[in-house]
């Protein structure tokens, strides 16, 4: 089988290999891992190898079937994405549009973006009728997590009893938020996170983009290859630096000024934007942790050394420990959907508080 447009994840290429050379593709997937993996762009692989023309091996990406389910364009091959209650036709086509010319950089979805009861009817609907020229039908639901209560238990009914010219799957960075009785109808794919030897191999297609930026992005984007290609076209010095300005202040301002401050991010920046902010802290954190244990040589902001230098003087080991502990909680908050202030305030509380010395 061919799977070598997809960047690293062996093992899932290989048990999908294997079942598509013994003919015992299952009827539902899930794939389930980190952000930026390729868990997208293997589902649209796995949709034209069930429907590749040629002889040979599979997907061969040249036939006509290969190449319109590559353009996400082909009619037996339905890409579902969460989407806002009420959507324009050419908002989604351009989304749609977007995605074909990269599967791993996934458009910025509305925050109230979900998979709806009505989708789901019309994939109940699609599903009952016979290929139009296919082999088999496709339905990818991408960011599965997002399923509404009603269309999730609309779409376990679908996966009971599936028509067997039908093929499902799942992605998802959240298989904890899908009901149990989903989980156990799909044969589940884990994808693990990228190297950052894979992430900067990938970017090597990335026109006009100097190397030494490209191998900062790949360490920055931590395995996330839709963070790194989102990272090629910002200001990664803004970003580290509005996000490094907002910790200096809080570990040294006063208790009115830090309240402000975390007024200020929770006001004006979105959740996916405090998401990427979350990220640069962690990353911060991180090398605070390398520079205390001598390991130098793994920095990711090795051009900031002198910075790191500087706040690490503030913390011993446990400290760093602590904080990046509660990085990760302050994480875990904004996916449950806290107030994005309230969030702020008690991470900047917490991490001043790990600190050895008073500034």
């Amino acid at each position: 089988m061919s799977f070598d447009t997809i960047v690293g994840q062996k093992n899932p290429k290989s048990i999908l290999a294997g079942a598509l050379e013994r003919g015992t593709v299952a009827s539902s997937y899930l794939f389930y891992g980190p952000r930026g993996v390729g868990k997208l762009a293997l589902a649209v692989e796995l949709a034209k190898a069930v429907n590749c023309q040629k002889d040979g091996p599979k997907p061969c990406n040249s036939c006509s079937a290969c190449r319109r389910i590559g353009e996400l364009n082909y009619p037996d091959v339905s890409l579902i994405l969460p989407t806002p209650k009420k959507i324009k036709p050419e908002d989604h086509q351009e989304t749609l549009r977007q995605l074909a010319a990269n599967l791993y950089h996934m458009p910025r979805l509305k925050e109230s973006a979900a998979i709806h009861i009505e989708t789901i009817r019309k994939i109940q609907t699609e599903a009952g009728y016979k290929t139009y020229e296919g082999k088999r039908k496709v339905f990818i639901l991408a960011d599965a997590d997002k399923l509404i209560l009603a269309a999730a238990n609309a779409m376990l009914k679908i996966l009971e009893e599936p028509p067997p010219h039908v093929l499902f799957i799942l992605t998802t960075t959240r298989s904890s938020k899908l009901p149990a009785t989903i989980l156990s109808r799909c044969q589940q794919i884990r994808f693990s996170r990228l190297s950052e030897a894979e992430v900067e191999y990938a970017l090597k297609k990335a026109q006009n983009v100097a190397s030494d930026r490209k191998r900062l992005v790949s360490k920055l984007a931590q395995g996330d290859l839709d963070l790194a290609w989102e990272l090629l076209q910002e200001d990664i010095n803004q970003w580290r630096s509005s996000t490094l300005n907002a910790l200096t202040k809080a570990l040294s301002c006063n208790p009115i000024s830090l309240i402000k401050l975390a007024e200020s991010l929770g006001r004006l920046r979105s959740r996916s934007v405090s998401e990427e902010n979350l990220d640069m802290l962690q990353i911060w954190y991180r090398d605070l942790l390398l520079l205390l244990e001598g390991k130098e040589e793994f920095l990711i902001n090795e051009d900031l050394k002198p910075q790191l230098e500087e706040m690490a003087r503030q913390y011993d080991w446990e400290g760093v420990q602590r904080s990046l502990g509660f990085i990760q909680e302050t994480r875990k908050a904004l996916a449950a959907n806290v107030n994005l202030e309230l969030a702020w305030l008690v991470l900047f509380f917490k991490l001043r508080r790990q600190r050895r010395v008073s500034t």
